[in-house]
């Protein structure tokens, strides 16, 4: 019979089953990882991106083009008329749309033109004329208007318009400030004199937040407004021109020549529809905006001619795409470590169930090889049988993340991309890891080399070669990993981590790098202490301690690749803590350093003084623990130098600042004189350190620009931050106290508040009865800002579902390294039951567990070591809205204990369940088949 027709025993094709579904299993969850994570994070990203630019509005995210009425006009009709006419217009507006379309931007239905005038002065009586307030009007045409605007009364150019007048439509808002109606008729004072009005319709606005009624705000509503040059103020206000009006508004405004009418400007807006693209498609959109803008983009040169040159394209939504392009450049970097790191994880569990196929199958394997099959023939085989496994595992990963995520595989983009990617790096370990195994394996023997002895037959040679080969080759492997590990965190600390859309695929394994020289460590010390325990074991009475600590010292927990993973899934979750622990943190600490308290109240002292009895009244809110007053005023040091200066009450501040993260400040550091202070009286005061130095530690003189001063000052101390200027810079800190000049009175104009569980609506009751004209400022709500921020919000969900798919993968490698050494001690256990020996479970837990445990004490090693080896390449700034607020790096052991705990247990739950079950299998069976 053929080698590759021999059937597999009953038991060898029962233990082969398991092992290709469980590599059928694991290619299934890694490909749906490898797919579904960017595409989980590019939704979460769109999501941020539409939020970000929908608080925009409809003008945030429209294309603007500006020109001058009499350069486009000359350039657009070729000098053949001086007025556009109506079909000229619109053939304008939809030549430039065409061109920004074909640019191409996505661009939407909605884009309209318009042609305004500038303000002019109402010169008929009005009823809203009051004296010393100035009626102003602009008048503009809108095309198109029907579809925009509601008729309330009165009909659009239905109305007989007098010759050499305007016919116009007016809000309702417009015509109530004005007293107009339909039918009032009004003048205004053009370039070349009077212009006639008359208002034919009233309407109001069918989308008052489309890009129509927000790109000018006077089309709305009318505004009170101060003029330039102390002119008083002004009621500014517009009136839309008529349907078919624009000819008789362009002779009325312009009667003279094209060169004169340069008040005249046109504008046309074009939607953007932001809402088709997705974060990967940002940088393509921020792109083609930047070669619109530019004015070098050919489509809108073809189209409108000579007149593009007149024209002037800008758009918000590049400052916007920039902004948010630089975040998530720099957001992302974060999860992408933890992102490749699982997936690195992955790719050696799936080795580790390529290591448990062909185990399996080695009675089968080494039979053909005795038969004269090939090491190649046996790879060719063994492919053959995992090449179904890992294909349906794939399909069914992909189908999952297809249905989960629909764009997972179809949508273009970078995230798409690398999601092909890891899929098929995936898919290439799954195919090539067991026929390489099993090659490497079953390979010919080299000549000269020691034929593998598959028998176990001992002979009456019991030397070790001190520099065998395998030793040698074994040597060389380590020493290169260490050095491209160590190779890899020098390049970091150096360099740094480069932003998301530049990946370096060597650095993105941080956390790789950081386990490997620990897991090497753990491989050459682990059977030394292991050897040591065997000695103090051997005094000991019972023979379960020894015989666990001597089959443990051969564990494959111990010397390959399965204890190399589950310190890489531990560390793996113990840097995703650190660093979402980093990024709390930081965020707690820009919230205290945008506000200095739990609450702040910021007033006018000139509007509403904050008085003891404003204190009192705030002190009894529910919740507030300590309230003190900041009397905030700017000085000149004798160089020249301006100097923030915070004047407290000592005792107040000195107890409100335990309430918070900042330096203590003691009540006698800045406590007043209590005499009397004049211009030679010295002030003892705390100084930020560059104000020290602008100081120094001698007497300095400051002076002040109002009615204040001069004081003497003496720095006695330093302070680095304090509550009264948290955001630092040059300041000092004295006690309040009434100082020298017309203005010494105090005038505190802030109040810092402690407490927790304020009652805010009380709080804000009492400070809009107490002082009208303040504005009042929760930390928790900077915080909560901060915390939901929807791009870091994603980076911080995407990196905790890193590490639960890292302790995951872990666990399952401890599950498939205790199968592989299932065998062993079956076999075992039978000989002891032989022997009369009864403690299974305690042997099987002593054997196995000591491993693990070496594999926690390494990945808690490589978490001691992640902040000091990592933390200062991460730049977290981005995380606290660039606050300047440095990022603080703790190891998380408290992630890596919880991880270890549950792999831990589960995997005792197995190693107990499966020992009972080996308790009931037939003894005498069992040692035959060995």
């Amino acid at each position: 019979m053929p080698w590759w027709r021999a059937r597999r025993v009953r038991a060898g094709r029962r233990v082969a089953g398991i092992g290709t579904i469980a590599l059928t299993l694991l290619v299934c969850a890694c490909v749906f990882i490898a797919l579904a994570g960017p595409a989980v994070s590019l939704r979460a990203r769109t999501q941020a991106l539409h939020q970000l630019l929908g608080l925009a509005g409809s003008l945030g995210t429209a294309v603007d083009v500006q020109a001058s009425w009499t350069s486009f006009t000359n350039a657009f009709t070729q000098g053949a008329a001086q007025n556009l006419t109506e079909d000229a217009f619109s053939s304008s507006t939809i030549l430039i749309g065409d061109g920004l379309a074909a640019t191409p931007l996505p661009i939407t239905a909605g884009g309209w033109g318009s042609l305004t005038t500038e303000l002019y002065r109402i010169t008929s009586a009005t009823p809203a004329r009051r004296p010393g307030i100035t009626p102003q009007l602009e008048v503009t045409f809108r095309d198109p208007m029907t579809s925009n605007v509601q008729i309330v009364t009165g009909q659009l150019a239905g109305a007989s318009v007098p010759r050499g007048a305007v016919g116009v439509a007016v809000t309702s808002e417009t015509a109530a400030r004005y007293g107009w109606h339909a039918g009032s008729r009004l003048e205004v004072q053009g370039l070349a004199g009077p212009v006639g009005l008359e208002v034919t319709a009233i309407v109001r606005a069918r989308n008052p937040g489309s890009a129509f009624w927000t790109a000018d705000p006077l089309a709305a509503t009318p505004a009170l407004t101060q003029l330039a040059d102390n002119q008083g103020e002004a009621w500014q206000g517009a009136v839309f021109a008529d349907p078919g009006q624009l000819i008789a508004m362009q002779t009325a405004f312009c009667p003279l020549t094209i060169g004169s009418c340069g008040a005249l400007q046109l504008q046309w807006e074009f939607p953007v529809a932001v809402t088709t693209v997705n974060a990967d498609q940002a940088q393509t959109l921020s792109n083609r905006l930047s070669l619109a803008v530019s004015g070098d983009d050919s489509a809108v040169n073809t189209d409108v001619g000579a007149a593009s040159t007149a024209l002037t394209i800008t758009s918000p939504l590049t400052a916007a795409l920039a902004g948010f392009l630089a975040t998530q450049a720099s957001v992302l970097t974060m999860p992408l470590l933890v992102f490749v790191s699982v997936i690195l994880l992955g790719a050696a569990v799936i080795m580790l169930a390529a290591r448990m196929i062909v185990t399996e199958r080695d009675g089968e394997l080494t039979t053909l090889r005795a038969r004269g099959a090939s090491a190649r023939q046996v790879a060719a085989l063994v492919l053959s049988g995992v090449a179904p496994a890992t294909g349906l595992g794939a399909a069914a990963g992909a189908g999952l993340a297809i249905a989960f995520f629909p764009g997972a595989v179809s949508t273009p983009g970078g995230s798409a991309v690398l999601s092909r990617a890891l899929a098929a790096v995936t898919l290439v370990v799954a195919l090539a890891g067991p026929p390489l195994i099993a090659a490497w394996r079953y390979r010919d023997t080299a000549p000269g080399q020691q034929a593998v002895n598959r028998a176990r037959v001992t002979t009456a040679e019991t030397r070790t070669a001190r520099f065998s080969v395998p030793a040698l080759r074994r040597l060389v492997a380590e020493i290169t990993a260490c050095t491209l590990a160590v190779a890899g965190l020098v390049i970091l600390r150096v360099e740094g981590l480069p932003p998301a859309d530049r990946i370096n695929w060597y650095l993105t394994a941080v956390p790789v790098l950081a386990a490997v020289p620990a897991v090497l460590v753990t491989l050459r010390l682990y059977p030394l202490v292991i050897r040591g325990l065997l000695r103090v074991w051997g005094r000991r009475a019972g023979a379960t301690g020894y015989l666990a600590l001597a089959s443990s010292a051969r564990s494959n927990l111990a010397t390959t690749g399965p204890l190399f993973t589950l310190v890489l899934a531990l560390t793996v979750a113990a840097f995703a803590g650190m660093v979402s622990g980093a990024i709390a943190s930081g965020e707690i600490a820009s919230s205290w350093q945008a506000t200095g308290a739990d609450a702040v109240i910021t007033t006018d002292a000139a509007v509403s003084p904050v008085t003891p009895a404003v204190q009192k009244s705030i002190a009894a809110v529910p919740g507030v623990r300590h309230v003190t007053a900041v009397w905030n005023t700017t000085w000149d040091t004798t160089s020249g130098r301006a100097i923030a200066v915070a004047a407290v009450d000592p005792a107040g501040y000195a107890a409100l600042t335990a309430d918070t993260p900042f330096p203590r400040v003691a009540p006698a550091a800045i406590a007043a004189s209590g005499q009397a202070v004049t211009s030679g009286t010295v002030i003892d005061v705390l100084a930020s350190p560059s104000a020290a130095a602008a100081l120094r530690t001698h007497v300095s003189k400051l002076t002040s620009a109002g009615y204040l001063g001069p004081v003497q000052v003496r720095v006695t101390g330093i302070v680095t931050s304090t509550p009264a200027r948290p955001a630092g810079g040059m300041f000092i800190i004295m006690p309040l106290q009434t100082l020298p000049g017309a203005d010494g009175r105090p005038a505190p104009d802030t109040i810092l508040i402690s407490g927790s569980g304020i009652s805010q609506g009380k709080l804000a009751a009492t400070v809009s009865t107490e002082l009208p004209a303040a504005s009042l400022t929760y930390r928790a709500a900077v915080l909560a800002g901060l915390v939901t921020s929807p791009l870091p919000l994603v980076a911080v969900h995407l990196m905790l579902l890193g590490a639960f798919a890292a302790a995951g993968f872990g666990l399952l490698n401890l599950i498939f390294g205790l199968a592989l050494g299932a065998r062993d001690r079956e076999l075992t256990l039978a000989r002891l039951k032989v022997m009369g020996h009864e403690q299974a479970s305690s042997l099987i837990m002593l054997q196995e567990l000591p491993a693990v445990l070496a594999a926690v004490a390494a990945a808690a090693a490589c978490a001691l070591a992640l902040p000091t080896l990592v933390g200062p390449s991460l730049d977290l700034s981005v995380f606290f809205s660039g606050s300047g607020v440095p990022a603080t790096f703790r190891p998380d052991l408290t992630a890596l204990g919880q991880a270890a705990a549950v792999i831990t247990i589960l995997a005792g739950v197995a190693l107990i369940a499966g020992t009972a079950r080996l308790r009931h299998r037939d003894v005498t069976g069992t040692l035959r088949m060995r």
